[in-house]
């Protein structure tokens, strides 16, 4: 076990993460002013023993939404992992390096966000 280890308890590390807010038409949203803060948040519950790394990278994106709030859930899922990839790419991430792990939170029972956390293989 290395110092890194003994320090954060082994634990995974991420260095990227984007979420997708899904949400009902008739609510108006507007993206969190601290992206980071509210990826951390949500990081702890989403994924056991994970953490954003000091230079994380982050992004919240707000889905367009339609009249169907499923079918908009399910397009941001299946978005997702490419909005990731390129936020990535975009950012001079490697993503063959990274392995893509994936959680919902649910904010309200008409508000979710999608996220995806790259960890370092």
């Amino acid at each position: 076990m290395g110092v890194f280890d003994k320090l954060f308890g082994g634990g995974k590390v991420v260095d990227v993460m984007i979420g997708i807010c899904v949400h009902d038409p008739d609510i108006l949203l507007q993206p969190p002013s601290n992206v980071k803060s509210i990826a951390m948040q949500s990081l702890q519950d989403g994924i056991k023993n994970a953490s954003l790394s000091p230079n994380a990278k982050t992004a919240y994106l707000i889905a367009r939404g339609t009249n169907d709030f499923a079918a908009s859930e399910k397009q941001a899922a299946k978005d997702l992992p490419g909005q990731m990839t390129e936020f990535m790419k975009q950012n001079g991430f490697d993503p063959d390096k990274y392995t893509l792990e994936y959680f919902t939170e649910e904010l309200q029972s008409e508000i979710k966000v999608l996220w995806a956390a790259a960890v370092k293989k």
